[in-house]
């Protein structure tokens, strides 16, 4: 597993939007190692930067990965809660593979799958806070 760049008070430091460094919070950290730990397969496309969301049903992670033309792409994981009903799993694959990439709905790029866990992999979008 890649490790992620560490500052010099111990703590992980990702790129922000604006691509400056900031820091990872413990949790998110942690977030990060179970996610590598549940998915391992994860550690040998991506290289996951923050958790930038969170859902009753799902935690999304921005990675980048390496492309083969050399190019660095960014993706946003999708990790299902592991007790989200089956069912419920293949209707939201199903919905994001059928509609995705058309009328201003995010394709699915990749899925993984070990056990209980599923990480849906979509590209990553640059946007703004939508602010209610």
């Amino acid at each position: 597993m890649e490790k992620l760049p560490v500052g010099t008070d111990g703590r992980v430091v990702k790129p922000d939007r604006g691509h400056r460094k900031s820091k990872v919070s413990r949790d998110v950290e942690t977030d990060i190692e179970i996610l590598y730990k549940a998915v391992p397969q994860l550690a040998k496309v991506f290289r996951i930067i923050d958790k930038i969301g969170e859902g009753t049903f799902s935690s999304v992670y921005l990675g980048e990965a390496q492309m083969r033309d050399g190019r660095r792409e960014m993706f946003a994981l999708k990790h299902l809660i592991p007790t989200s009903h089956p069912t419920r799993i293949a209707a939201e694959l199903q919905c994001l593979t059928v509609a995705g990439g058309r009328e201003n709905v995010i394709g699915v790029t990749y899925c993984f799958r070990k056990e209980d866990h599923v990480v849906i992999v979509m590209p990553y979008m640059e946007h703004q806070a939508i602010v209610v």
